[in-house]
């Protein structure tokens, strides 16, 4: 569990490749612990034994102060970023960690990729991409590839 007082907390699941992407996109960690008391100052529970047990709760707040700390930095008030800006953004992050050709239409595909993995709904999935016939969903998704890719390396003589 993580508190204000100072207690031991330990990371758990995906808290720290969160703060680890954090931190590779320009926060600190003096920003992260003023996030996490910003949390706990705002923290309103819904029922008397509530506590904030995530670091990705707070995480939510640190991004927030690093979006209005980069617009004030850069002089501009907050404002939507265009599509070439989240490109720049996503591959650069990607180059950080040693990743290459990630752009925002990885993300889609990866969603489409996942969504189908985990469903099995290729129909929701087709509307989802307002595609035309399921099997350019299957295709765009990767998966036919996938499917080939397993029949070959099963296949024996």
């Amino acid at each position: 569990m993580i508190t204000k007082t100072g207690q031991m907390y330990y990371l758990k699941g995906d808290e720290p490749k969160n703060i680890q992407t954090f931190v590779v996109s320009g926060g600190t960690m003096d920003m992260l612990l003023a996030a996490i008391d910003e949390a706990f100052e705002q923290y309103q529970p819904r029922h008397p034994n509530d506590k904030i047990t995530s670091v990705n709760y707070c995480l939510s707040f640190a991004w927030k102060k690093l979006e209005r700390d980069k617009a004030i930095t850069s002089g501009k008030t907050a404002q939507p970023i265009t599509r070439v800006r989240s490109y720049q953004i996503i591959n650069g992050t990607a180059a950080k960690l040693g990743l290459t050709e990630i752009g925002c239409h990885t993300m889609r595909k990866t969603f489409g990729y996942f969504f189908y993995k985990k469903t099995r709904d290729i129909a929701t999935l087709q509307m989802i991409f307002n595609h035309s016939h399921p099997q350019i969903t299957l295709r765009y998704i990767g998966l036919n590839q996938d499917l080939m890719d397993e029949a070959v390396d099963s296949f024996s003589l």
